[in-house]
């Protein structure tokens, strides 16, 4: 979290061009009990939008599109009331900042040019430092061209993640080059290095054997999906004492009528990684955020397929003149299948525990 003063700035860098994005500011305007919340004003590219964030928070949505041919940033400004938290502080505070996010609507996509110069950049350092260090021709044109096609599809995939890496890559590998032309010595030590912990382990993945690999890939996949369906129902406790991992846009923890919960308004619940293959009974617990409101549950059916994340993100308290109290969110999977990427995640460790093992001199059969 962190206050604005007056004015603030949030910068999404390289975001894709060629769709509309939707632009998610986590806001909340606290004040002492005597004054009332702040109006901000949210801008970003000549499009703007007044709010009045309750003190415990709520999201608020602003749709654009970037512009640009060599950068496309996206640059969202606040303009809000301030307040002074008392003598001894001098500050000016406006609104709470407790989390920004960027969704693209489209799925016509094309990044600016300067992400493409970074990736073709990170593929040639990566081909001069493998030719520097020793490796053949064809290793290094591979690793050159295989940095580049990775580069690439992460750029497509998710760019504003890869544009909070990929600067801090080119850099590195930039300083590696540097160094292995300036102390050779020490570069190829450090390749020698590598190259043994590598070998190391690939060693330990043949000891295993060809059994134990597929031991252990049967064994953990059978085990996520006994899990899966040994527990078909999910508690949410969304008002509980805690922050879940798979939330987010939801205010402040908060209590009435007995019961705690926390406001939503485009607040969500990202239950990607849960599984499908089935039909889902998801009930909300939850009341309006208007004095007397009864809670009641609401249920709804969602039918899941199979994949790599396929369940739901439930979008909560959308579309609303006043935010939802949301105290609780039950999911009952009925069966189904487990998410393909948990599955390969849960195998993988697996295989890496065993590889590890192996390489420490642990008899196969024992890792």
């Amino acid at each position: 979290m962190r206050w604005s003063g007056p004015r603030a700035q949030v910068r999404f860098p390289d975001a894709p061009l060629g769709a509309p994005v939707r632009i998610e500011l986590d806001l909340a305007g606290w004040r002492p009990r005597a004054q009332a919340p702040p109006t901000v004003r949210v801008v970003s590219n000549g499009v703007s939008r007044s709010v009045k964030p309750d003190r415990r928070g709520e999201s608020a949505g602003l749709e654009v599109s970037a512009s640009g041919l060599w950068r496309s940033s996206l640059v969202v400004s606040l303009e809000s009331e301030t307040f002074s938290p008392g003598a001894h502080d001098p500050r000016r505070l406006g609104v709470q900042l407790r989390g920004a996010r960027l969704i693209p609507l489209g799925t016509v996509r094309r990044p600016p040019l300067w992400p493409l110069l970074r990736v073709a950049a990170i593929a040639l350092l990566g081909m001069a430092l493998a030719g520097r260090l020793g490796g053949r021709r064809a290793l290094g044109t591979a690793l050159g061209i295989g940095l580049g096609l990775a580069g690439g599809v992460l750029q497509a995939a998710a760019p504003l993640q890869t544009g909070l890496w990929a600067g801090t890559l080119t850099l590195g590998l930039a300083a590696l080059l540097v160094t292995a032309v300036v102390l050779p010595r020490l570069a190829l030590g450090a390749r020698d290095l590598v190259a043994g912990l590598v070998k190391t382990l690939l060693d330990g993945l043949r000891g295993l054997g060809p059994a134990a690999v597929a031991a252990l890939i049967v064994c953990g996949t059978l085990g996520v999906i006994a899990a899966h369906r040994l527990h078909p129902s999910v508690d949410f406790p969304i008002g509980a004492d805690r922050t879940l991992w798979v939330t987010s846009g939801f205010g402040a923890f908060d209590a009435a009528d007995g019961r705690t919960f926390r406001l939503a308004r485009g607040a969500r619940l990202d239950l990607r990684d849960f599984g499908g293959g089935a039909a889902w009974r998801v009930v909300v617990e939850s009341a309006s955020a208007q004095d007397g409101a009864p809670w009641t549950p609401s249920a709804q059916m969602l039918d899941r397929p199979n994949g790599w994340r396929p369940g739901p993100v439930l979008t909560l308290g959308e579309g609303g003149t006043t935010p939802l109290r949301v105290a609780r969110v039950s999911v009952d999977r009925g069966g189904g299948w487990p998410a393909l990427r948990l599955v390969a995640l849960v195998v993988l460790s697996g295989l890496w525990l065993g590889m590890a093992l192996a390489a420490a001199g642990l008899p196969a059969r024992a890792a």
